[in-house]
């Protein structure tokens, strides 16, 4: 077990029935992640790589359709670009993803009257045809930004907002509230001020390359 769920508070966790709950908790995250569905170990092992060759990795944390299970994906680095708040977090993301005729289709059933004819017309006749699909994930106070008031946090709306765009055709696909912000991005070494990360491991191998390349 390389994880246990706490309230932050020691004095708290120690107390027999908080120390019982968080004991439940832990144990039920534990199967969620490790459900084969989860796909979590494939993330982990897919963004372990992006860390050490680049220095940074990004992981999508979601849940399915059926609601039924989570989902972990692990996002290419060249296909997202992010801001961080003041205190260096990232809350912001905009991704590009991809997606074939047949995937929209299913993704976004519900917002069937939405989806431009042209691929619907491709999940008939060219289902492995690919899109153009933007996400953006950013904070409810950005979404509704007004000159006027600037970034007024509505309390009542959830505090992040997720925007789904068939850039191909320009079509908003969906919008939604979300509770917490989606993603995970470890980095690793980064200089001052600035969000993206370097892989110090990286490092000592370009000077080698570049020789080899010389010779």
């Amino acid at each position: 077990p390389w994880f246990k769920c706490t309230s932050g508070n020691e004095e708290i966790d120690a107390e027999e029935h908080c120390a019982r709950f968080l004991e439940h908790v832990t144990h039920q995250m534990r199967k969620a992640i490790y459900d084969p569905r989860a796909k979590f170990v494939r993330a982990t092992k897919e963004c372990d790589r992006f860390y050490v060759n680049f220095g940074m990795g990004v992981i999508e944390i979601d849940e399915a359709h059926s609601r039924r299970h989570l989902v972990f994906r692990n996002k290419h680095i060249r296909d997202i670009a992010f801001l961080e708040n003041q205190v260096g977090d990232v809350d912001h993301l905009h991704l590009k993803d991809p997606m074939t005729a047949r995937q929209m289709l299913s993704l976004y059933r519900a917002e069937h009257k939405r989806i431009h004819q042209s691929v619907k017309d491709a999940a008939d006749k060219e289902p492995n045809k690919v899109f153009d699909v933007r996400v953006l994930t950013l904070p409810q106070a950005e979404y509704d930004y007004k000159p006027e008031t600037g970034y007024a946090r509505n309390k009542a709306k959830p505090p992040f907002v997720r925007v789904h765009i068939d850039a191909t055709n320009q079509v908003i696909l969906r919008e939604e509230g979300r509770a917490v912000f989606p993603y995970v991005v470890p980095r690793w070494h980064r200089f001052s001020n600035f969000p993206y990360a370097f892989s110090p491991a990286t490092m000592p191998g370009l000077s080698d390359a570049r020789m080899a390349q010389m010779l």
